[in-house]
């Protein structure tokens, strides 16, 4: 099978390497030495678990918005919404655009008639552990995506890298490297992560991947920007229909 190439830290954290790995084959696939053993607990522990981590319960907000009710995240439906939006033909960003991007795009949410301005790039926690497959999802917002709201597989999935992922719930998402927000080292690479293979990976920060944005909170509770349910917008008509009803009556009793 042809080899590829990652870009990562080199051990001593000073500089990026390109180091090249074998796509996987049959579940497993060729690391650096010294993650090697992480990776292969990460996976055993996968398998016994079967899958079966917990699935948060990702609810459509509407306005091309949808809520994670377990990391309290809001994430454009849209994940090339950097494409869609026309800010990028292609919507292949450096690190320092896609922060960009992330920091000053204004969405207008259409159900709620609010524009959010508050967006950013998804985070990782900044420890080599990161690196390579989490099943737990534990390690960045992006591989708590993969594996626990979609439960996408751990393993290199035919047609998927760089092409469209199935799912339910967002579109445009793609087997590609989107970036997250949290550097690696300061000025020289930042976290990334591989939704063709469901791994974290570190990269330089010239090199160009998809933004995806998120922001914090729920859009249907935020800033009171709420909208009722059908059944409190029924309550809410049927007591001021009573009022009324009963405003008529002391006129006509005056």
């Amino acid at each position: 099978m042809k080899a590829r190439s990652i870009h990562s830290l080199r051990a001593d954290g000073t500089d990026v390497a390109h180091i090249p790995v074998n796509n996987f084959k049959n579940g497993e696939c060729q690391v650096l030495k010294s993650s090697c053993g992480k990776f292969i607990v990460k996976s055993i522990a996968l398998g016994l678990m079967g899958m079966g981590v917990s699935h948060a319960t990702l609810i459509d907000r509407g306005g091309g918005l949808i809520y994670d009710d377990v990391k309290d995240l809001t994430w454009l439906q849209d994940t090339r919404y950097v494409v869609s939006s026309g800010y990028s033909a292609t919507g292949l960003l450096t690190w320092g655009e896609a922060s960009e991007f992330a920091q000053n795009l204004g969405y207008f949410d259409s159900v709620r008639g609010v524009t959010w301005n508050d967006w950013r790039l998804p985070t990782t926690v900044n420890s080599l552990d990161s690196a390579g497959h989490d099943p737990s999802g534990q390690s960045s917002e992006l591989a708590f995506m993969y594996y626990v709201n979609l439960g996408l597989s751990p393993v290199y999935r035919d047609g998927s890298r760089n092409g469209v992922i199935e799912n339910s719930w967002f579109t445009n998402l793609e087997g590609f490297n989107y970036w997250t927000g949290t550097e690696a080292k300061p000025d020289l690479s930042a976290w990334e992560f591989q939704f063709g293979y469901g791994i974290g990976e570190i990269e330089g920060l010239a090199y160009t991947r998809i933004p995806w944005v998120v922001r914090d909170g729920d859009v249907a509770s935020a800033n009171n920007h709420s909208v009722p349910e059908p059944g409190s917008l029924a309550l809410l008509a049927l007591g001021l229909g009573g009022a009324a009803l009963a405003r008529r009556r002391r006129q006509r009793t005056a």
